[in-house]
């Protein structure tokens, strides 16, 4: 029986036996009880003082000794927000004199998960992995969700506020990327017992997006979802019908209705967002260079109330100016960039690396720091390290003729 070459094949076979220095397995199951420490440690009454600061820096250390001289490679491919994150620490410090703790401390430790998270990237199917773990944390978040009653006649979901990202939108956010990624796992596996699992595992994460009730990450996710599915002709009709049974079997139950509901009263609310966005501008504009500093950034707005800038990109611009705006911009489109215009197809990463990245993309441009939180991270992450080509990443030996969908379906 014959097959086509893979890279586990034939000559490419003796370089896959000698895979290239990565982060160990404890490395990578370290790095997911930190955020689940991080994230539900003081729900459990498990919190201790900069235990988790600490536990990232153990991190960081042994991804520096496991990489060892490869570790230079990391810190090429994250330079970008590397250096958006240094230069916006050093801006506030000595420009601003604003204290260590607030954002300045939130940027330190995200440039440190960014290296620990780049360097995890280099590991094969690091993302179905990180995926799987977020699921499961998400389901952890579930005991701890909370009703809020607004004014404008609706309700949300959001979490206890000792939980991180408690925020409505923060949820709504975790749960958005995990409907994504089963969202095209279902695509692609051609098991249908796990695309029947994909499909119900991606509905009840949007379905707690919608509960959320927040509108620019359910657009991010319809939107990367659309993406992935574009090429749905291509894997038959079979999950074109299973997307409509379930589809029709949640409409019959009515379980979107309330969410209906509430995106309805809610669409027409005022956030504020356009009347603080062209006060933020005016800021900028009379302080292009080193910004206005973290502590006054946001301004006051007809209403009365003080608003901060709701969006990364006009925060950044703010409070340190154009250099780490320019910065961040850059590691969006180099994100992007590898995402688009390189092929990515022979990686396992492959196939979810559009729709992820488009999420992305679009639900870090609704908040301040929205791009700091882990889904972010390793989303923008991975194609990155896809981009260095399998030749140059470690990958276990599989048996001949493996394709990539049972990769990313297993």
């Amino acid at each position: 029986m014959t097959h086509s070459s893979t890279p586990f094949d034939e000559e490419g076979a003796s370089a896959w036996n000698q895979p290239t220095p990565v982060p160990s397995i404890l490395t990578e199951v370290g790095y997911y009880t930190y955020l689940f420490y991080t994230l539900l440690g003081a729900a459990f009454g498990l919190f201790v003082s900069n235990l988790g600061t600490g536990f990232l820096l153990l991190l960081l250390i042994l991804c520096v000794f496991q990489l060892r001289f490869r570790f230079l490679t990391v810190i090429h491919l994250a330079a970008f927000p590397l250096s958006c994150a240094a230069t916006y620490v050093l801006i506030q410090l000595v420009v601003h004199d604003e204290p260590l703790l607030g954002t300045v401390r939130s940027f330190i430790l995200w440039g440190i998960t960014l290296l620990v998270v780049q360097s995890l990237a280099l590991k094969t199917n690091f993302l179905r992995r990180f995926a799987w773990a977020a699921f499961f944390i998400g389901i952890a978040f579930i005991p701890f969700i909370q009703i809020f009653a607004l004014a404008g006649g609706y309700q949300r979901l959001g979490l206890d506020r000792a939980v991180g990202y408690a925020n409505p939108n923060s949820m709504a956010e975790w749960y958005g990327f995990c409907a994504v990624y089963f969202s095209v796992l279902a695509f692609l596996t051609k098991r249908n017992l796990a695309r029947l699992f994909s499909w119900l595992a991606a509905s009840v994460c949007l379905y707690m997006v919608t509960l959320a009730v927040s509108r620019a990450t359910l657009v991010a996710v319809v939107v990367a979802i659309l993406i992935a599915g574009r090429h749905l002709l291509k894997h038959g009709l079979l999950p074109i019908l299973m997307l409509a049974c379930l589809t029709g079997i949640v409409v019959e139950l009515g379980l979107f209705g309330e969410a209906v509901r509430s995106y309805g009263a809610r669409g027409t609310e005022e956030t504020g967002r356009l009347a603080v966005w062209p006060l933020v501008l005016e800021s900028f504009v009379g302080s292009p260079l080193v910004g206005v500093g973290e502590s006054h950034t946001g301004a006051m707005v007809d209403t009365g109330r003080y608003l901060t800038p709701h969006n990364c990109l006009l925060f950044l611009a703010q409070a340190s100016g154009i250099i780490p705006l320019v910065l961040f911009s850059c590691y969006l489109l180099q994100a992007a960039r590898v995402t688009f215009l390189e092929d990515l197809g022979s990686t396992p990463e492959g196939p979810f690396s559009q729709p992820l990245v488009i999420y992305t993309l679009l639900f870090v441009q609704s908040g301040d720091f929205d791009f700091m939180m882990p889904v972010a991270t390793v989303a923008l992450a991975t194609p990155l390290a896809a981009s260095l080509g399998q030749t140059d990443r470690a990958v276990l030996q599989a048996p001949r003729g493996r394709s990539l969908e049972l990769q990313g379906a297993g």
